[in-house]
């Protein structure tokens, strides 16, 4: 069960800028000094992005912001950053040895990652893949259509034969 993943390499303006606060020596001074500054100011407009072009729901108010600007998730999150296009280069490579069922869940307006140069691609690289095009959704397709996401999930269970 996949939901609007990153999964082939491309060039990303955003790595090298949100990935600094991994380094050592200067990402740390900037985990603890100008990283959460920055981040209160961003999350704003970071959060429209992401779940663009849809507005961000309500629900999302709920969103921890000052546990995700903590020195340690941020430094936990520039890493995952740094390490997403050289992950995707790895594991795309391995594609083909996938024989378990594939349910990929996207939005079809995915601005931070692109629906068809990563959702629309997996699904016509791995043989028997089903995707699920969410219309009108952005990065967070499980956000705009929760119900679609469970179906997918029971879907892929029942295509592996799991018990209900």
């Amino acid at each position: 069960m996949l939901v609007s993943g990153y999964y082939f390499p491309t060039a990303r303006l955003d790595v090298p800028m949100l990935s600094a606060p991994a380094l050592p020596l200067f990402g740390d001074v900037m985990r603890y000094t100008v990283s959460p500054i920055v981040g209160r100011m961003a999350t704003p407009l970071m959060t429209r992005a992401i779940f663009a072009p849809m507005p961000v729901p309500d629900r999302f108010d709920a969103f921890p912001v000052e546990l995700s600007l903590r020195p340690s998730q941020i430094r936990a999150t520039a890493a995952d950053t740094a390490l997403m296009v050289p992950g995707a280069v790895s594991l795309s490579a391995r594609f083909d040895e996938l024989a378990m069922p594939i349910e990929i869940v996207a939005g079809d307006g995915d601005q931070i990652v692109g629906f068809e140069g990563q959702s629309q691609r997996l699904a016509d690289r791995i043989a028997g893949a089903a995707l699920h095009k969410i219309e009108g959704a952005g990065h967070m397709a499980h956000y705009a259509a929760p119900e679609e996401v469970r179906a997918a999930v029971d879907r892929a269970a029942n295509r592996a034969g799991a018990p209900e």
